[in-house]
């Protein structure tokens, strides 16, 4: 059943994630940023955010258009002979975009040249993942999810030990470490994809220009794309405006990049996620009764993995951000609060990739689009009101904000697609949370370490969800398992 292999395929995504890329996030990253400091991190952190805001135009939707086609059957020989003469077409696109409009903004070339090769070579990773996650390679395609990282992890670690890795050099060591990575990844699930996807597959029958099935892809990929440019405009446009707006830009961007590192490395969980649920949700899309419990679980589980780790990093900021940067505990370090109310922007942003990939999957991109602008514009408004005055603080703010806009819009807009409203649970899940915050702020009343506190907290919140005690509707057994129709 579509459960059950779902639920399979994310444990073993998760699994592998959670083993590497916190390495990478919290770990080497923030080596690398205390070790070059915040100006000239911060400066990185722009033109890595200013290369992603480009990425659509590689991509133009035809990832996630390429996963739900090959779910739905379509023949991926098919598919690959129209979008690979595409794809080859949009990495040149890119590099010149992006390139013209960097060099206009007086960035730094040799970074931004390295900076634009990684994101091509992951947007190709990614497009080879498109086809695994399709033909439900799930376990095959987490371990593609992490290999680029483990290679860059070891090489950096390399690096970092010698004298290079320092000022200028070393910042550009660390990037081109990730090239090293990306490019091995890539070798692999070229081969891979070749041998278990496009073997497989039969024959397709030639019919007709090669260009013409090009621009039909280019054509049927344009929602997606738009809907990409957009979620990429309101979420990665925040450092480049701080740049642009305050004095002190690179500094307040680096201070934001600090926050950021921690909702970055949260990210993992609903990311990976909705690479799963997005052929699950499209295969399923005639079933409305099985889409709605597919729905259920997954919007169930994001929301107890998000709930407790918005509450923990916004309660806990100051700790948090001193595990982070050692030089900032004990101190009035202004990252704290930047990190505080970036997690809370980390719920709704969770939520987002449940039922905005369901929207998605029903081919309700002229909606999301729309709601979509509309963040984009909210976002920027906010930001020029934020930003002169509050610096990182400020987008922390915007981001917050924009989030909750868009995410209750998809939510909202779901309910057409489902048997009810989502959301049954929710009473239940604050009943949860109230519980174990009232057992945190006993336990900090007791004077215990906050690290003893989160650990009671977390315990009781997974021992009540174990065994059903507080609310049968959250029996965790009884809700992951697999109830026939």
């Amino acid at each position: 059943m579509v459960q059950q292999k779902f639920i399979r395929d994310l444990f073993w995504l998760q699994l592998l994630n959670w083993l590497i890329k916190p390495v990478w996030i919290l770990v080497l990253e923030n080596t690398v940023q205390n070790r070059l400091g915040e100006e000239l991190y911060g400066s990185y952190f722009v033109v890595f955010n200013f290369s992603l805001l480009f990425t659509i135009i590689m991509d133009m939707g035809m990832n996630s258009m390429i996963t739900r086609e090959t779910a739905s059957g379509h023949n991926p020989r098919l598919l690959w002979k129209s979008a690979f003469p595409a794809k080859l077409l949009l990495s040149i696109a890119y590099t010149a975009c992006t390139l013209l409009i960097g060099w206009s903004q007086h960035l730094s070339t040799s970074l931004l040249f390295v900076v634009i090769l990684n994101q091509m070579l992951l947007q190709w990773i990614l497009f080879f993942r498109a086809y695994l996650q399709g033909a439900g390679k799930g376990r095959i395609d987490a371990w593609f999810s992490v290999l680029d990282r483990v290679v860059a992890i070891v090489l950096c670690l390399a690096w970092i030990q010698g004298s290079l890795f320092s000022g200028k050099e070393g910042l550009l060591l660390f990037a081109l470490s990730q090239t090293a990575g990306y490019g091995f990844a890539l070798i692999l699930i070229s081969i891979q994809v070749n041998r278990l996807v496009f073997r497989k597959a039969a024959a397709p029958v030639d019919s007709g220009s090669g260009t013409l099935h090009m621009f039909e892809v280019l054509r049927s990929s344009l929602g997606f794309a738009l809907l990409a440019l957009l979620m990429a405009g309101f979420t990665r446009i925040d450092a480049l405006m701080l740049q642009l707006l305050r004095e002190d830009g690179t500094y307040q961007a680096g201070l934001y990049a600090r926050g950021f590192r921690l909702l970055d490395a949260g990210l993992i969980f609903p990311v990976l996620m909705s690479t799963l649920l997005l052929p699950a949700f499209t295969s399923k899309t005639g079933d409305k009764k099985e889409l709605t419990r597919l729905a259920e679980t997954g919007g169930v589980l994001m929301f107890l993995m998000a709930l407790p780790a918005a509450a923990i990093g916004f309660a806990y900021a100051g700790p948090l951000m001193s595990l982070l940067n050692p030089e900032s505990a004990g101190k009035d370090f202004e990252g704290i609060p930047v990190l505080a109310w970036l997690m809370l922007a980390y719920l709704p942003m969770s939520l987002v990739y449940v039922y905005g990939t369901l929207l998605t999957a029903m081919k309700r991109l002229r909606l999301l689009n729309v709601v979509a602008l509309l963040a984009v514009g909210l976002n920027i408004a906010l930001n020029l009101l934020f930003i002169p005055r509050f610096g990182a603080l400020g987008t922390a703010w915007s981001a917050g904000l924009t989030q909750a806009f868009f995410c209750l819009n998809c939510i909202w807009f779901s309910r057409g697609a489902l048997e009810g409203m989502p959301g049954k649970y929710l009473p239940a899940i604050f009943i949860l949370a109230l519980v174990c915050a009232l057992l945190a702020w006993f336990l900090q009343y007791l004077g215990l370490a906050w690290y003893v506190q989160v650990a009671g907290a977390l315990g009781t919140w997974s021992l009540l969800l174990i065994t059903g005690k507080l609310h049968p509707d959250l029996h965790l057994k009884q809700f992951l398992s697999v109830r026939d129709a």
